[in-house]
C-alpha cells in the first residue's frame, strides 16, 4: 500500500462494512510531537452517527494504534470520517473472517 501524503484532520472513507465474514480495521498514526483526539462518524445511508466509545479517543505523539470497527458497530453500509484535533493519518483494512483476502487503503484527507 502507498503511504499518505501528508497528515490531516479529516479523513473519509467512502465504503466499508463490518459482518460476521469481513472485519474491518482502522490503523490511525500521529506524527506529531503532542497527543491527538480522535473522533469516529459513520455515515450510515448518508446519515452521519457518531460512534459511541469512540469519541474522542487520545492518540499519543508519534504512535499508531489499531481499532476494530467490529467492535463497536455492526453495519453493511459503512462510510466514515474520522477526525482529529491534530494532524493525523489514517487508513482502513478490511479482512475476510476465516478465509483468504484483504483490502487496505489510506483515507482520502479532508482540507
Amino acid at each position: 500500500m502507498l503511504g499518505a501524503r501528508e497528515a490531516a484532520r479529516n479523513w473519509v472513507f467512502a465504503a466499508g462494512l463490518v459482518t460476521d465474514k469481513l472485519d474491518e480495521w482502522v490503523i490511525l498514526m500521529n506524527p506529531g510531537p503532542r497527543p491527538a483526539r480522535v473522533s469516529f462518524t459513520v455515515l450510515a445511508s448518508g446519515q452521519p452517527l457518531h460512534v459511541d466509545r469512540l469519541q474522542r479517543v487520545l492518540l499519543p505523539a508519534g504512535r499508531r494504534t489499531a481499532v476494530r470497527m467490529g467492535s463497536f458497530v455492526n453495519r453493511v453500509d459503512l462510510g466514515l470520517e474520522v477526525s482529529s484535533d491534530r494532524p493525523i493519518v489514517a487508513e482502513r483494512d478490511l479482512y475476510r473472517v476465516g478465509a483468504l483476502g484483504i483490502s487496505a487503503v489510506v483515507g482520502i484527507p479532508l482540507r
